[in-house]
């Protein structure tokens, strides 16, 4: 943007997929997949001795549900439970279908930033200060019993948050002694939500 000063990079990558697996209830496929990326970098160097970097990735991804069918021991177990609760037997699938009404999906949320400042404070000796951001968010429903009744179905929230510091004071590569020493500390929170629902 301005010649040895100031750099501003961006780029972004969106991937979507047709699924091939598809419910015999609905006719949709249910593993349809799409990804999205953006990514971010400011570079700032105001004079010789300093120079700030920082930096920003987004990503989106947003999947079907697994898969996944039961197997001749599974279409056995779950038809016993299947009568007992009055619902139809249930039969083994060909390839490529699934039995499922449950509409599951993946979604997964992250943000990672980070704000990297280096100066040089003599010859010889660098000052590096390394600020970070990191947040992952999970939404997922899955059914677990492949099947239309309602046997085993989970839902998933996850939110987890990292902030970071690192402060370091290190020699030059063209120094025939190297050394470092510094300091780091982070901090971190979860909060985790889980549900099974069965009939």
């Amino acid at each position: 943007m301005i010649k040895d000063k100031l750099y501003f990079g961006i780029s972004g990558v969106y991937d979507e997929k047709d699924g091939w697996v598809e419910s015999i209830n609905s006719g949709d496929t249910v593993d349809d997949i799409k990804h999205l990326t953006g990514k971010a970098r400011l570079r700032i160097t105001p004079n010789d001795k300093l120079d700030i970097t920082a930096s920003f990735i987004k990503r989106q991804y947003d999947d079907g549900q697994p898969h996944q069918n039961l197997n001749d021991t599974g279409v056995a177990y779950y038809s016993q439970l299947a009568a007992y609760n009055d619902y139809a037997p249930l039969t083994s699938l060909p390839d490529r279908k699934v039995g499922t009404d449950y509409n599951g999906y993946n979604k997964t949320d992250t943000l990672t930033s980070a704000l990297n400042v280096e100066y040089d404070l003599f010859n010889g000796c660098v000052l590096t200060s390394v600020t970070a951001y990191h947040e992952v968010n999970f939404d997922i429903k899955y059914d677990y019993d492949f099947s239309e009744p309602e046997y085993m179905h989970f839902i998933k929230k996850d939110e987890s948050r990292k902030i970071s510091e690192e402060l370091r004071l290190s020699s030059t590569a063209d120094q025939k002694i190297k050394w470092v020493a510094g300091f780091y500390a982070d901090w971190d929170e979860y909060d985790h939500d889980y549900e099974w629902t069965s009939e």
